[in-house]
């Protein structure tokens, strides 16, 4: 099951380029997001693992980008992140993945209007870069390549409140399962069940696509975030973390 979301999370939010190098997949997308620009070692591999990072880092170091390694150890075990720590590579973000099951999931009407479209259009790109006060303008015109190229059903959902987003994300539907993303709401409205509404609507899209579990990541330290997921039926499938040089 682990290696099936791992897949299913990157065709739902595929990099720019990806490279498969042995069992590893290197992504590439001009440095935006460490998870679309980091070496996932999926698969089982035949090259010996110093060679195989030292030519990773040839790869990355000539495109002007951080190395970085998707860590999880579940599917390889501890010694490559023993590894990348002996050669300097630095700890960042321990991320847990998270699954529901949605074949009990109730109804998901309630009190918050949900707007939402099958494409990510300006004004959902728009609407998640003023939520999350960090895209610049490079950074949005990857975001949308990015996101144009998703090949499964999406569903990019938002509210607003007197024409102002308050909450948005997106759920991609593959097979029997759904990803939920880049879900974010306003700093100043936050704890009043925005986040809450935006998720179970996205959750309940997925059921009706045919998805039986979603997936999502949180940064396992987000203790509100986790809380509130905790609380829609997610539970900790695994986790990973980044190694970085």
């Amino acid at each position: 099951m682990i290696r099936l979301i791992e897949e299913r999370s990157f065709n739902a939010w595929p990099a720019l380029q990806t490279i498969i190098y042995d069992g590893w997949m290197l992504h590439f997308a001009r440095g935006y997001s460490k998870r679309a620009n980091s070496i996932k070692p999926l698969y089982a591999s035949s090259i010996d693992i110093h060679e195989k990072i030292a030519r990773c880092e040839q790869l990355y170091e000539s495109q002007q980008l951080d190395v970085i390694f998707k860590v999880i150890p579940e599917l390889h075990g501890p010694e490559l992140d023993h590894i990348l720590a002996s050669r300097g590579y630095r700890f960042a973000d321990e991320v847990s993945m998270q699954i529901a099951d949605l074949r009990t999931l109730l109804d998901a009407s309630g009190p918050r209007s949900v707007n939402h479209t099958d494409k990510a259009n300006d004004e959902w790109i728009s609407a998640y870069c003023r939520l999350s006060h960090q895209i610049s303008e490079r950074a949005r015109e990857t975001m949308t390549a990015m996101l144009s190229s998703i090949v499964p059903k999406t569903c990019f959902a938002s509210i607003e409140v007197d024409g102002q987003p308050l909450a948005c994300g997106f759920g991609v539907c593959e097979g029997n399962t759904v990803g939920l993303f880049d879900i974010v709401t306003d700093t100043d409205r936050r704890r009043q069940g925005y986040g809450e509404a935006l998720v179970r609507y996205l959750m309940q899209w997925g059921k009706t696509q045919g998805a039986a579990y979603a997936y999502l990541q949180v940064v396992a330290s987000n203790v509100p975030a986790v809380s509130l997921y905790h609380k829609l039926g997610f539970r900790e499938s695994h986790r990973h973390w980044y190694r970085i040089r």
